[in-house]
């Protein structure tokens, strides 16, 4: 009997401890934008938001790779990638993984699903503008 408790306290607590990097980072992180000129109008390619106008922050939700676009009247627009890498957070997920992979794989995709798995190393991006001709 005692042994079944501590399993199913077991079993519960790894259910409410995966996830690890959707918990501690969220799925958004936030990126500052600039612009020479400044003034820029930034919107988010995949979406199509636009999230500020140069210089600014904002919380852009993480993933792989992001593009976003500055626009500005007088100026041809530009675009910039910025690249994520693996959050580190998400290692804590194979404390809970490993011991039960069949129940908890599930589970530990929220992370991926969320964008929550990766983050932005350098989360500043700047564009120098260029005159239309």
């Amino acid at each position: 009997m005692k042994k079944s408790i501590y399993l199913l306290l077991t079993v519960i607590l790894m259910i409410f401890m995966s996830s690890c990097a959707t918990m501690f980072s969220g799925s958004r992180q936030q990126v500052s934008f600039a612009s020479s000129p400044p003034g820029a109008l930034v919107r988010d390619q995949r979406t199509g938001e636009v999230l500020c106008i140069t210089p600014c922050r904002a919380d852009v939700m993480r993933g792989q790779t992001r593009t976003f676009s500055f626009e500005k009247e007088g100026y041809r627009t530009a675009t910039q990638p910025l690249f994520g890498s693996v959050n580190p957070t998400i290692y804590w997920n194979l404390l809970y993984i490993i011991p039960s992979f069949l129940l908890l794989s599930p589970l530990v995709a929220i992370d991926f699903a969320t964008g929550a798995a990766w983050q932005y190393t350098n989360p500043n991006v700047t564009v120098r503008l260029q005159p239309n001709d």
